[in-house]
């Protein structure tokens, strides 16, 4: 029901990520942790293998990013255990997801797919001595994250709704069918090769 709201414009992305998280958070009560990892782990395996769901580009994108000494981070909405096992699926270690113990202990914290929550990873990030050298998202609540970016690598569909955000900084679309070889030209044009990390959403890989 939230899906089709939030596909319909009922509700924005911060309250599709907080109806979702809240979802999660019952369905992690009445499950144990080793069953909850286990099916995150077939569903990565299924999205990557068995559906096609993964972005054709989204290895090559993680190797070419490595080659540059840039650290890839995966900031997502999605269940922590789920964004540990699409992350393993493509090479990213440093991963950045809904941990419903933490938001149990603490429920007025910003969920990890919401703008605010997004901003602060990577401010937290930054805090650390690195800085962003690319962001990656195909959703609003990774434009406040895009804003800080040097490069953005954004989904046709949110540069359609956001004409101005290319105005800023070099930005490249994509949708699921544009070429490795555009993202690694783009990448190799725009992107400081020196390691900062890069920020991706598990519906952009």
């Amino acid at each position: 029901m939230h899906q089709q709201d939030y596909e319909q414009g009922a509700i924005d992305h911060d309250q599709f990520a907080e109806c979702a998280a809240a979802a999660y958070a019952r369905l992690y009560v009445l499950n144990s942790v080793g069953d909850i990892e286990q099916s995150a782990a077939t569903f990565a395996r299924e999205v990557a293998t068995v559906h096609g769901k993964l972005m054709p580009f989204a290895r090559p994108l993680v190797r070419k990013l490595r080659q540059m000494l840039i650290a890839p981070v995966l900031i997502t909405g999605a269940p922590l255990e789920l964004a540990r096992e699409i992350g393993r699926a493509i090479g990213i270690t440093e991963v950045y997801g809904l941990d419903v113990a933490k938001v149990q202990a603490d429920p007025a914290a910003p969920l990890s797919g919401t703008s605010l929550g997004k901003a602060l990873v990577t401010a937290r990030i930054a805090k650390e001595g690195r800085a962003l050298a690319v962001a990656m998202g195909d959703a609003e609540s990774d434009l406040l994250m895009a804003d800080s970016a040097p490069a953005r690598l954004l989904h046709e569909k949110l540069l359609e709704s956001r004409p101005s955000v290319t105005t800023s900084a070099p930005t490249q679309g994509f949708t699921f069918d544009t070429s490795t070889s555009v993202i690694t030209e783009w990448i190799d044009k725009n992107v400081t090769n020196f390691a900062l990390p890069l920020g991706l959403d598990e519906q952009d890989v």
